[in-house]
Parts: structure tokens; sequence; C-alpha cells
């Protein structure tokens, strides 16, 4: 899916090194959409994004429902049978924090497990430790494939939501929404005055709606609040003779 920033307000979160499995397929998509839109740049959110992958190590052939981020780990062990939380981070680029929540829910699914000696991680008789928490997880910290892994389904879903975002954070983004959609809604309600000259109030707002749909749907209530913030800034005011009109100040 692409998105205008204007219509996507989310960005990318920090670092991150594309799987070589995907590195063709992501690179043949750059180029095609440079060459058919010159002079625009493509913002990658790979924390929003999502894929499936197979597993070819256990008895039953099982279809992991996972996060890019996720993917990105799990094909590092086509390479090798065990990594320490830093060689995954080195290679995948994930931040601390986000790496450590995914591993987390990894071990909890029992997709991974901790190995005290990396020479026995193909041992079956290997415990997975039940103690799997981020706050456990160290840098030299080992960690392997279960290759006894187990599921009454097939299609297992691992894409867990992460807890990156405060509600502070959150609450942020939803202002810098509301912020952006205040601005496109006066600058819409600024070209209609300009074509119309003067205008109606009910016109005024479906017209507004009307243009601004196909970007998003803007309430009547903040439509309104433009309205009175463009006459306080002296950009429309009030028809002297019908008060539910409006006239465009030159």
């Amino acid at each position: 899916m692409i998105l205008s920033s204007n219509a996507w307000p989310f960005q990318a979160q920090g670092p991150f090194s594309i799987p070589p499995e995907l590195e063709q397929c992501h690179n043949t998509f750059l180029a095609f959409y440079q060459e058919h839109h010159t002079g625009r740049k493509l913002t990658w959110c790979y924390h929003l994004s999502r894929g499936e992958v197979v597993t070819n190590y256990t008895k039953t052939r099982y279809i992991f429902q996972v996060s890019t981020y996720q993917m990105s780990v799990l094909m590092l062990y086509n390479s090798s049978l065990v990594y320490t939380v830093s060689a995954i981070q080195l290679q995948t680029g994930i931040e601390e924090a986000t790496l450590l929540q995914i591993l987390q829910i990894l071990l909890k699914a029992k997709v991974l497990k901790i190995v005290s000696d990396p020479k026995c991680e193909i041992d079956q008789s290997t415990v997975i430790s039940d103690d799997s928490n981020e706050s456990n997880l160290s840098p030299d910290t080992h960690l392997a494939l279960y290759t006894d892994y187990k599921n009454k389904r097939v299609r297992v879903y691992l894409n867990v939501p992460l807890k990156s975002e405060t509600k502070q954070e959150i609450e942020q983004t939803l202002g810098n929404v509301e912020s952006d959609r205040k601005l496109i809604v006066q600058a819409c309600i600024v070209r209609i005055m300009k074509t119309r000259k003067v205008m109606k109030h009910h016109q005024l707002i479906s017209e507004v709606v009307t243009q601004l749909t196909p970007r998003f749907k803007p309430t009547v209530l903040l439509i309104k609040r433009c309205i009175t913030a463009l006459i306080e800034r002296e950009y429309i005011k009030r028809d002297n003779n019908e008060r539910d009109a409006y006239e465009y100040l030159a």
C-alpha cells in the first residue's frame, strides 16, 4: 500500500536491514516506482509490514504469519543454527528495545529457545527456558530454533502488536494528524472562496467535504472551526447582507 504523508500519519521507525531474500523484490519494486513517479521518495514503514514464512525444519510444515521484523529474525536461521542477541541486532539493524520484544514473543510462542551451550542447539532434549522475559535477555544470550515445535494449527499467527508506542506518543501522533488536517481544510476553504468569492455556509461545507473526501473525510465540526479561524485571520468574512454566507477577502 502506498499513501501520501497527508493520508498516512505514521513514520518509519529506526534503522532496519532488509533480509537478503527480500532484497531483489524490494529493489525491483523501487526501480519500477521511480520509473513511473519521478521526483517522489518512498519511505518504507517496515514496522507496519507483514508476511509469511514456511518452516522446513519441522515434521509438519507450518506457516508463520509474522511481522517483517520477525521475518528478518527467523530468516537468519537459514544461515546458522544459533545466534546471540547482539548478533541478531547487528544483522537486522532493529533497535534493541524493539528487538527484545520481538524475541520475547518468539520465545513465548516456543519458536525460539534459549540455549546455554551453543554446541547443543540441535539437541532436542535442550530445555526451553520458561523465564523468557526481555529483561532476562542479554546481548550474549544464545538463541536457537526450537526444532521440535508443535501446534494444532498449520497457520500460526505470531504478529502480536509491540508495546512500542506509549500513550504520550500515540496522543502526539494523533495531535499531529489533527493539526495537519486543519491546515489542509483551511487551504481548501481558501481555494474554494477565492474562486467563488461569495458562498453560503452549507454550500461551502458540502464543497469542502466533496473535495477532501478522496484524501480523508473532514467532520462538519472541523470545517466550522477552520472557517472561524479563517475569519479571525481575515481570509474570509461573513456577508453583511446574509449572515449564513461568507465573502472572500482579497
